[in-house]
């Protein structure tokens, strides 16, 4: 081989080298952005996921109330039931 073409070849693998590094940091960088999306994502939906848990704590403390008996006849009374022992006046 002459040195000429020693010299092209060296020259051929440095910018394939430097293509690929570059790319390759690229993919990382890429990569890099795609994760951090992902991170505030997963963030927002566990804030959404204590809200909501609280939420169902909440609808089922005031599903409670409405099963009992105290809820049940003071909603009646609002709605205009009389019971037979109240007294009219």
């Amino acid at each position: 081989m002459t040195e000429e073409k020693i010299e092209r070849l060296v020259k051929a693998f440095t910018v394939t080298g430097t293509i690929l590094l570059t790319v390759l940091f690229l993919i990382v960088g890429y990569q890099f952005i795609v994760i951090q999306g992902a991170k505030k994502q997963k963030a927002k939906l566990e804030e959404q996921l204590v809200i909501l848990q609280e939420q169902v704590l909440h609808a089922e403390s005031d599903l409670e109330y409405y099963k009992s008996d105290v809820a049940l006849e003071k909603l009646a009374r609002e709605h205009g039931y009389i019971y037979s022992g109240d007294i009219k006046g």
